[in-house]
């Protein structure tokens, strides 16, 4: 017992001394909206184009061993993110919430891209979420993740994840909730009529809207947790405390309602 704790410590230290914090370095992008800069001697610049978010610059300190990463900014404040590397890419995200229903909720997810490189030639390798809707649905959809014993979790033969969505839209699946299917849009959405296109309310652009058809029905992705938990508990008419990941299915047109885009 003694032997197999001494080896832990090793490996521990063996981590903590061989991770590299030179991978972080260099120019981030999220999409068009945010660079990230990691610079020398632990510093960081965030600047974002968008107005109404907040440029902040600062230090930061990494904790491999809890895949942690925390910029301290020159507000006096720090902002907690968990990491993750693929290829080219960086995927940080935070967690939210403090009473039994909410603790550990994903709130943000971004992924980083370096250097601004083709955000397709980091995904090519990683499994998708396909989901199955009924015939002509149209409305929101709400996925419950983490349900014990409530089945629906099957994998196709490229050990994509299946995930069927009942005609209420209220998912409960075994599945854990993942983080890279959001982080870089691996979905497919069909029905026994038809395949959906879709894409994630926080990464579509303007130029991109105004390229889709407004009378066609599409799928957007809102993210984790998007939607208040004393409304996600009367939906399901019990007690909610995973996270939960909310699509909706309609017009183009309905959708950028919702979004105060249209």
């Amino acid at each position: 017992m003694k032997n197999i704790r001494i080896i832990l410590i090793l490996a521990l230290l063996f981590i903590l001394v061989s991770f590299n914090t030179d991978r972080f370095k260099g120019e981030w992008y999220y999409s068009d909206k945010i660079k990230l800069s990691f610079l020398e001697n632990n510093e960081f610049r965030w600047e974002a184009s968008n107005n109404n978010l907040m440029d902040f610059f600062g230090v930061y300190t990494v904790k491999p061993e809890y895949d942690s990463l925390l910029l301290n900014t020159q507000f006096g404040f720090s902002i907690p993110y968990k990491f993750q590397f693929v290829n080219n890419a960086l995927v940080i995200w935070n967690e939210k919430g403090n009473t039994s229903e909410t603790k550990g909720h994903i709130d943000e997810i971004i992924t980083f891209i370096k250097n601004g490189d083709d955000k397709q030639q980091v995904n090519t390798d990683l499994k998708k979420d396909i989901f199955k809707l009924p015939s002509n649905f149209i409305g929101d959809v709400f996925i419950n993740y983490n349900q014990k014993g409530t089945g629906n979790k099957f994998l196709d033969s490229q050990n994509n994840r299946i995930i069927e969505v009942p005609n209420n839209g209220l998912v409960k699946t075994e599945f854990e909730e993942l983080i890279l299917p959001l982080a870089f849009g691996l979905y497919e959405f069909e029905s026994p009529l038809r395949k959906y296109s879709f894409f994630i309310q926080d990464l579509i652009k303007d130029t991109e809207i105004k390229s889709l058809k407004t009378d066609s029905i599409y799928v957007c992705v809102y993210g984790y947790n998007q939607t208040g938990r004393i409304e996600i508990n009367k939906l399901y008419g019990e007690k909610i405390c995973g996270n939960v990941l909310m699509l909706k299915v309609d017009t183009l047109k309905n959708i950028l309602k919702t979004m105060g885009k249209y």
